[in-house]
C-alpha cells in the first residue's frame, strides 16, 4: 500500500469516524456491549419459542452440552477478533484461521461421539427447528453489528459483513444451546455450522447494502 492510499484512507476514515460520532478507539468497549447486549436478546428469543430443555440441570454438566457451548463460543470469540480487525481503517480481513478452533472443537465432538443418536436429530423436525430458532435468534445481532460496523471505516465492506454475520450465527448457536435436546456430535456440527453460514451469506448481503462508501 502505498503513501498516498494510505493517506486516503485515513482521511475517509477521519470522515466516517465524525459523521458516526464514534470513535476507533472506543470501538472494542462499544463491541463488547454490543455482543453482551446481543447474546443476551439471543437468549430471550430462544426461551420464548422453545423454553429451556427439561434436563439443563443435569446437561449443562455433561460432555454434549459443554462441547455446544465450547465450540459455538469460540467461533464467537473468533468472529470477534475478526469483526474488531476488519472494522478498522486499512487492515482489511485477516485470514479466517481464528475460526479454525470452534469448528475442530465440534469435529472432535463428533468424531468421538458414540451415543448413537441421529444426525438428524430426535425428531422429523428437529434440523428445521434447531437452524430456524439459531437463525431467529442471531439476526438482531446481526443487526447490531452491521449497525456498528457503520461507525467503524471496514475497507471490506461484504467480508466484513459476513464475518459479522457469521458472529450473529454463534451467539445464536451459543443461545439455542439451552435449548436444543440434541445431542449428537454429528447434528451440532452439521446443523449448527450451517445456520452459522446462512448467517454469514445473510451477513455479506446485508452489507453489500448498508455498509457502501
Amino acid at each position: 500500500m502505498n503513501r498516498s492510499t494510505e493517506t486516503l484512507i485515513a482521511q475517509l476514515s477521519g470522515q466516517a469516524g465524525r459523521r458516526s460520532g464514534l470513535r476507533m478507539e472506543a470501538f472494542p468497549a462499544v463491541l463488547v456491549l454490543a455482543l453482551t447486549l446481543s447474546l443476551a436478546i439471543a437468549i430471550a428469543v430462544v426461551l420464548v419459542l422453545a423454553g429451556v430443555r427439561p434436563d439443563i440441570g443435569t446437561a449443562a454438566t455433561q460432555a454434549p452440552f459443554l462441547f455446544k457451548v465450547a465450540g459455538t463460543g469460540a467461533l464467537a470469540l473468533a468472529g470477534a477478533w475478526l469483526v474488531l480487525r476488519s472494522a478498522a481503517p486499512g487492515r482489511g480481513l485477516p485470514r479466517l484461521a481464528p475460526l479454525l478452533p470452534g469448528f475442530l472443537i465440534m469435529t472432535f465432538r463428533a468424531a468421538t461421539d458414540r451415543s448413537g443418536l441421529s444426525y438428524l436429530g430426535l425428531h422429523t423436525y428437529s434440523v428445521v427447528t434447531c437452524m430456524s430458532i439459531i437463525i431467529a435468534a442471531s439476526l438482531p445481532a446481526l443487526a447490531a453489528l452491521i449497525l456498528l460496523l457503520r461507525h467503524g471505516a471496514p475497507t471490506e465492506p461484504v467480508r466484513a459483513a459476513a464475518v459479522a454475520g457469521g458472529l450473529a450465527g454463534a451467539l445464536g448457536a451459543m443461545a439455542y444451546a439451552l435449548a436444543c435436546e440434541n445431542d449428537a456430535g454429528t447434528f451440532v456440527l452439521l446443523w449448527y455450522s450451517a445456520a452459522i453460514a446462512i448467517m454469514a451469506a445473510v451477513g455479506a448481503v446485508a452489507g453489500r447494502m448498508a455498509l457502501r462508501w
